[in-house]
Order: C-alpha cells, then sequence, then structure tokens
C-alpha cells in the first residue's frame, strides 16, 4: 500500500475532526477543554509520523493549564486552524490531484503552500456554510432572501479568502436585489 492510501484514513479523521468542531460566531474566542481532541491529533501526528517520516508536530494543539486538577483549556479557533492547517498540508501534498469535495459542512480548499491565514479564512468559510444551513429555514426557498442563501451556500466552496467571502456576497446580493437591511437580517 502506497503513502498516500496509508495516509487517507487519517485524513479522514481529521475532516471529521474539523466537522464536529462547534461553529457560530460566538464559540471562536470561547475557551473549550481539550483532552480527548487533543489525545486524538496527537495520536494522528504520530501516525502520520511513522507512515510519512515527516514531523507534523507543529499542528498540535497547545493549551493552557486549568486550575483545581481540570481538564487543559485551548481556544476554538486556534484548534480549528490547527486541524485546517493540517488538513491543508496533507491535502496539497497527497490529495492535491483528486478532486474529491470535502465532508459536509467543511469547504476546505487545500492547497500545499497554504499558510495559517488561510486555516483561519477556511474556518470563517466553514463558519459561513454553518451560519447559511441555520438560516436557511427561515426563509421561503422561493423568496429574494431563500434564492440568496441558497446561491451563497453554492459559491462558498469557490471562495479562498475573505475578500472573495465579502465579494460573493455583495456581488449576489447586487444581482439579486438584496438590501443592506435584508442582508443584516439574514446575517444577525
Amino acid at each position: 500500500m502506497d503513502i498516500k492510501e496509508r495516509v487517507r484514513p487519517y485524513y479522514g479523521q481529521l475532516i471529521s475532526l474539523l466537522d464536529q468542531m462547534p461553529g457560530g460566531n460566538e464559540h471562536y474566542n470561547n475557551s473549550v477543554y481539550v483532552s480527548e481532541i487533543k489525545d486524538q491529533l496527537s495520536d494522528v501526528i504520530a501516525r502520520l509520523k511513522e507512515i510519512t517520516g515527516e514531523d507534523y508536530s507543529a499542528f498540535a494543539i497547545k493549551s493552557e493549564p486549568a486550575s483545581g486538577g481540570r481538564e487543559p483549556l485551548a481556544k476554538l479557533i486556534s484548534i480549528k486552524a490547527q486541524l485546517a492547517g493540517l488538513l491543508g498540508r496533507l491535502g496539497g501534498k497527497y490529495f492535491s490531484d483528486e478532486q474529491k469535495a470535502s465532508a459536509p459542512g467543511t469547504h476546505l480548499i487545500l492547497t500545499q503552500s497554504q499558510s495559517t491565514n488561510q486555516s483561519v479564512n477556511i474556518s470563517i468559510v466553514d463558519e459561513m456554510s454553518h451560519v447559511l444551513s441555520k438560516k436557511s429555514g427561515n426563509y421561503v426557498s422561493g423568496s429574494k432572501e431563500g434564492k440568496f442563501i441558497e446561491k451563497l451556500k453554492e459559491s462558498l466552496g469557490t471562495v479562498q479568502s475573505i475578500s472573495q467571502l465579502i465579494l460573493a456576497i455583495t456581488s449576489l446580493a447586487t444581482k439579486i436585489g438584496i438590501t443592506p437591511e435584508a442582508l443584516k437580517d439574514i446575517f444577525s
């Protein structure tokens, strides 16, 4: 079995871990208990080193000790950035030749030269997908707002940066006739 096929199950495990992270802007600055996910990620990093001979420890979760013997804490946005960064590295190195869709909700755009900033961008696109999915039930599918949400969800797969996301939102809103007030209602 070649290296790519030995890496694939761990790549899938990382996608699942990222997809299970809580969404919502209200969670980004939250510190969360990380023992279980930290152990899972450490195990994946160790296995990847065995398989590939490469050191991925830079993507390990850094946590703050908690008082009173409780589990260590880490910022949710940091955890998501680490997971997305490792996925970007692995995707670029081993799976760039595949046009495979990512796991539902992740909307990962993976390239070998992906930086931590791009990892945060991926997290924001992931968050946008989550928000749009939640909001889509609030609007009739044939309404302007419903069409806007559906079209924006479809376009997220091609968004690679915050500026592209803003451009997609404003262009689509103008095209469909969504007012700034309606945008505010959709995203609040």
